[in-house]
């Protein structure tokens, strides 16, 4: 994700992000959700070839239409909404089932897991319910509305879907966006040695219960 369009030749700065969820409109749009962080509204969004590469020359895929830690009224919740534009080939780390929790259901399970694009899926229990914490991401630090988990996580993964782990009452169910993390790995063989890390994330239900108002102007 970018603000500013490639040139040869030149720097290009970029926010490398992992999607949580998609789904299609009424009106045949497709919208992906991912952190809020990644992105402005405005953005160009291009996709991972499916060796988990990116490639340039490569045509976007998508414009971010909606972030909410930078909305006029934010909710304090760190998820954006992209348009997809165009189909492609994309990376994804392991197929899995995209049921996301409903919006009134607020309840989290006790382990949770992740997948993201850097360091794959990793699990662990759920340390924190939702609640206040505060999330600092390039020069700045908000206020966000966030549950935590010990779970490993590094730079990259911000966006990905945070789902009951195995054996749980929402085994694969999507009940989070992973937002931040105390400790990133430093690869993803970084998790694989265990991690004592705080991967924080915003509760599905909560960004479920805005998409009808949100969707209605965007």
């Amino acid at each position: 994700m970018s603000t500013t369009q490639p040139v040869p030749g030149e720097a290009f700065d970029f926010n490398l992000c992992t999607v949580a969820w998609s789904f299609v409109l009424d009106d045949a749009r497709t919208i992906a959700v991912t952190a809020s962080h990644c992105g402005e509204p405005g953005d160009t969004v291009w996709a991972g070839a499916a060796d988990g590469e990116f490639v340039y020359p490569a045509e976007p895929v998508g414009t971010i239409i909606y972030s909410d830690l930078s909305a006029p009224e934010t909710h304090q919740l760190d998820f954006a909404l992209v348009e997809i534009t165009r189909e492609a080939e994309f990376y994804v780390p392991r197929d899995m089932p995209t049921t996301v929790v409903a919006a009134d259901e607020h309840m989290l399970p006790d382990s949770v897991c992740k997948l993201g694009r850097i360091t794959g899926e990793t699990c662990g229990p759920l340390t924190h319910r939702e609640g206040q914490g505060k999330l600092q991401f390039d020069d700045r630090t908000v206020e966000t509305v966030a549950a935590r988990a010990q779970v490993c996580s590094t730079h990259g993964d911000s966006g990905a879907p945070v789902y009951g782990a195995p054996g749980s009452p929402y085994e694969d169910v999507i009940v989070g966006v992973l937002s931040g993390t105390t400790d990133a790995a430093a690869s993803s063989e970084g998790c694989a040695d265990g991690s004592e890390a705080q991967m924080s994330f915003t509760p599905a239900s909560e960004i479920e219960k805005l998409l009808p108002e949100i969707l209605a102007w965007v």
